[in-house]
C-alpha cells in the first residue's frame, strides 16, 4: 500500500503474523478469505441519512489489492498523512515508511495475545469460584457479571488519559503493564499455599466458603486486571484505526475493514483460551493456566513496544470533557439569544489544525447559542474567552455525545444478553453430557462455537450479505452502520429463544429420569444441543459489535474518537450490571414457598427457561425502541476531508 514496501514484504509479514499467532492457521484463513472477497468498486453515493458515502478504490479482478495500493501510490506519491499524524519523535508522519499494513501484525498480534488471557479466566470464572471459592451459581454469576462490567467501564478512564494526556499508545502500554501485574498476582494465589483453596463440588453442603483473606486477594488481582485490560481496549482499538489515513483514498476503506480484522482476531484469541488454556486449568491445574496467560502478556508487552519506529501517533488534543464544559457553559451565559436560522452565522475557527471541521446541524440546537459572537467574547488583543464563545466545531463535539446516548442506551440491553455466554450458558452446560468418544469438553470451551460462528459470519458478511444488501438497499456498505447494529439485535433476541427451548427440553428430560432433586448428577443429553444458541449469539457479534466498534469511532468528531471508543466499551459494563441486578432480583423473588426459584444452584430444580424467555421479552421491546432511536439519529458530517 506503500512506496517503498514490496509485495513480498508486505504479505510474509501478514503470514508471520497469521501462521505464529493465529491457532491452526484459522485466524489466518478466514482474514485472508475475507480481504480477497470484499468489494473494492469505486463507488459514490449518498446515504439514507444524506451524507456522501465513502470511495472505494477499484479492484481489477484476479490481481492482489497490495500490488493493486503499491502501484496507485507510486502514482499518487503523497509523502505525509494528512490526518496529523506523527512519528515517535513528534514529525510529521511520512506515508511510506509508518502505519497501515506494516502495523498490523503488532496491534493484531497483541489483541491475540490479550484477549486469548482474557477469556481464558473470563468464561471459566463462574466455575472457578464454585469449584475453589465454593460459591453459589447466583453468587458466582453476580461476581463475574460485576467484574466483567468494571472491566469495561475501566475503558472510559483510558480513554479520557489517552485523548486528554498522554495519547493512545503510551495510554495502551501503560495499562498493558497493568494487566500483566493483575494476571502476575492471580497467578500467586495458585501457587502460594496459604492462598491455595481445595477442590469441593459447589453443591455439597460440606463445603465451607474460601477464606476472606484468599478472597480479597484474588478479587485484588481480578480488579487490577479489570483495570488494565479495560482502560487498554479502546486506546489499542483506536490507535490501530489511526494507522489509516481518513484523508487518503487508498487508505479510508481499510479503516473500515480494520475493525472486522481486530475483532476477528479478538475471536480467534478466545478460541485459544476457551479451549486450550481452559482445558489446561481444569485438567492440569490453575496455576499452569494462569501462567501461561502470564507469559503471553509479558510477551505483548515486547510485540507493542517493537512497533514503535514503525506506528503513526494522535496528539492528545486537551481534555474533551472541559471543552463540553464550556459548551455548555457559554449556551446557558446565551440563552435570551435567538438562535440564527442560518448556521454559517455561527463562529468558527478558519482552519483547525490536526482536526476535521464539523459542519452545523439541527438538534439541540439550544447548543448553537454557545458559538454566537457578541461583544465581549473576544478581547481587544483578539483571545477568544473560551466559557463565553465556542467553535461550531466545538459545539458539534457536544452535541455528537447527546446525539450518540439513544443509540448507546439500546446497545447497553445487548450486552446483557450477550454476557449469558459466560454465565448461565457455562452452567447449563455443565450439568449435561460432555462426553465427545473418549474425551470430556470443559463446560465453559463451549464457547468455540460461539467463535466459530463470528469467524463464519465475518467471511459471510463481505462475501454474501454486503452485495446482496446493496442491491437491496443501494448503499455502498450494504447496511448502514445503525442497520447493522440494528440486526445484531434482533439476532441475539433469536439466541435467546433457542436458549429457552434447549432448556425446556433439558427440563423435560430431567422429568423423565426422575433427577430433579440431583444436582451433581449429569442429563443423559449431548451439550451440543447448545450449539445452535452460541452460534447464534457469534452472528449477533459480527453485526453488532463490529458495527459498534465502526460506529463510535466513525462518527466521533477527531478529538474525542478515543472517549467515543471508551463509551462503546461501557456498554458491556452497563450490560453486566443489568445482568448481575436481573439475576439478583429475580433469584429472590421467583424463591418461595419452598421452591428453589429460576435461577438455583441446583439447576436441574430450576427453571433458567423462564428466565431465558423475559430476557427475549424485553430484547423485543429494546428493538423496538432501537428502531425509534436509529431513525431519530442525525449523521455526523465532516469537512476538509479527501473521502468526505
Amino acid at each position: 500500500m506503500h512506496t517503498h514496501i514490496s509485495l513480498s514484504h508486505t504479505q510474509s509479514d501478514l503470514l508471520l503474523l497469521f501462521r505464529g499467532t493465529w491457532a491452526a492457521g484459522l485466524g489466518a484463513s478466514v482474514v485472508r478469505s475475507a480481504i480477497a472477497t470484499m468489494p473494492d468498486h469505486k463507488r459514490s453515493s449518498t446515504d439514507v441519512c444524506g451524507h456522501s458515502a465513502m470511495n472505494e478504490p477499484h479492484e481489477t479482478k484476479g490481481e492482489n489489492f497490495f500490488s493493486d495500493v503499491s502501484l496507485a501510490e507510486n502514482q499518487n506519491n503523497v509523502k505525509y498523512t494528512k490526518d496529523g499524524s506523527v512519528d515517535i519523535f513528534g514529525r510529521r508522519a511520512i506515508r511510506a515508511k509508518s502505519g497501515g499494513f506494516r502495523t498490523l501484525p503488532f496491534i493484531l498480534g497483541v489483541q491475540f495475545l490479550v484477549t486469548m488471557a482474557y477469556y481464558a479466566l473470563a468464561t471459566n470464572l463462574v466455575r472457578y469460584l464454585s469449584t475453589k471459592f465454593h460459591e453459589n451459581v447466583a453468587s458466582a454469576s453476580t461476581a463475574v457479571a460485576n467484574w466483567n462490567g468494571s472491566t469495561t467501564l475501566f475503558s472510559v478512564l483510558g480513554a479520557f488519559l489517552a485523548d486528554s494526556y498522554f495519547g493512545r499508545f503510551w495510554t495502551s502500554v501503560g495499562f498493558l503493564i497493568v494487566y500483566f501485574l493483575g494476571m502476575l498476582l492471580a497467578n500467586f494465589t495458585t501457587i502460594l499455599s496459604s492462598l491455595q483453596s481445595i477442590d469441593c463440588p459447589s453443591s455439597s453442603a460440606a463445603c465451607q466458603t474460601a477464606s476472606s483473606k484468599r478472597k480479597s486477594i484474588f478479587y485484588l488481582a481480578l480488579y487490577i486486571q479489570a483495570l488494565g485490560i479495560g482502560a487498554f481496549q479502546p486506546c489499542n482499538v483506536s490507535f490501530g484505526a489511526d494507522q489509516y489515513d481518513e484523508q487518503h483514498k487508498l487508505e479510508n476503506p481499510w479503516k473500515s475493514r480494520f475493525f472486522s480484522l481486530v475483532y476477528v482476531t479478538g475471536s480467534c484469541g478466545s478460541l485459544i483460551g476457551n479451549t486450550f488454556l481452559i482445558y489446561l486449568e481444569q485438567n492440569v491445574s490453575y496455576t499452569w493456566g494462569f501462567g501461561v496467560c502470564t507469559i503471553f502478556l509479558g510477551l505483548s508487552v515486547v510485540i507493542y513496544l517493537s512497533g514503535i519506529p514503525l506506528f503513526r501517533y494522535q496528539k492528545p488534543k486537551g481534555n474533551p470533557l472541559t471543552r463540553i464544559a464550556q459548551v455548555l457553559c457559554a449556551s446557558v451565559r446565551k440563552w435570551h439569544l435567538k438562535c440564527p436560522l442560518d448556521g454559517s452565522e455561527l463562529y468558527e475557527l478558519s482552519q483547525v489544525t490536526g482536526s476535521r471541521q464539523l459542519h452545523h446541524s439541527n438538534k439541540f440546537r439550544f447548543l448553537d447559542k454557545a458559538a454566537i459572537k457578541i461583544d465581549g467574547d473576544i478581547d481587544k488583543e483578539g483571545t477568544r474567552n473560551l466559557w463565553k464563545l465556542c467553535t461550531v466545531t466545538q459545539v458539534e463535539e457536544a452535541k455528537f455525545l447527546f446525539r450518540v446516548l439513544p443509540i448507546w442506551a439500546s446497545n447497553v440491553y445487548y450486552s446483557t444478553l450477550y454476557i449469558q455466554t459466560l454465565t448461565l450458558f457455562v452452567e447449563q452446560a455443565s450439568t449435561m453430557d460432555l462426553r465427545l468418544g473418549n474425551f470430556s469438553i470443559p463446560p465453559a470451551s463451549m464457547g468455540i462455537f460461539e467463535t466459530l460462528s463470528v469467524c463464519f459470519w465475518t467471511f459471510a458478511y463481505e462475501k454474501w450479505v454486503v452485495p446482496v444488501a446493496r442491491r437491496c438497499t443501494g448503499h455502498p456498505r450494504g447496511l448502514t452502520l445503525l442497520q447493522r447494529m440494528g440486526t445484531g439485535l434482533a439476532v441475539v433476541t433469536s439466541a435467546m429463544v433457542a436458549a429457552a427451548v434447549v432448556e425446556m427440553h433439558r427440563l423435560n428430560v430431567i422429568e423423565r429420569h426422575d433427577l430433579s432433586g440431583k444436582p451433581d448428577a449429569t442429563v443423559p443429553m449431548s451439550v451440543f444441543w447448545l450449539i445452535p444458541q452460541y452460534f447464534l449469539v457469534g452472528a449477533s457479534e459480527t453485526f453488532s459489535y463490529v458495527g459498534q466498534y465502526e460506529f463510535f469511532y466513525d462518527q466521533a468528531p477527531d478529538d474525542i474518537r478515543g472517549l467515543s471508543s471508551g463509551l462503546q466499551f461501557t456498554t458491556l459494563a452497563c450490560g453486566n450490571f443489568l445482568s448481575s441486578l436481573m439475576v439478583s432480583i429475580i433469584s429472590q423473588v421467583t424463591r418461595h414457598g419452598g421452591k428453589p426459584g429460576w435461577i438455583s444452584n441446583n439447576l436441574n430444580a430450576g427453571h433458567i427457561d423462564y428466565f431465558y424467555w423475559l430476557l427475549a421479552l424485553l430484547g423485543m421491546v429494546n428493538f423496538i425502541l432501537y428502531l425509534i432511536c436509529a431513525n431519530w439519529y442525525e449523521y455526523t458530517d465532516v469537512t476538509n476531508s479527501e473521502s468526505s
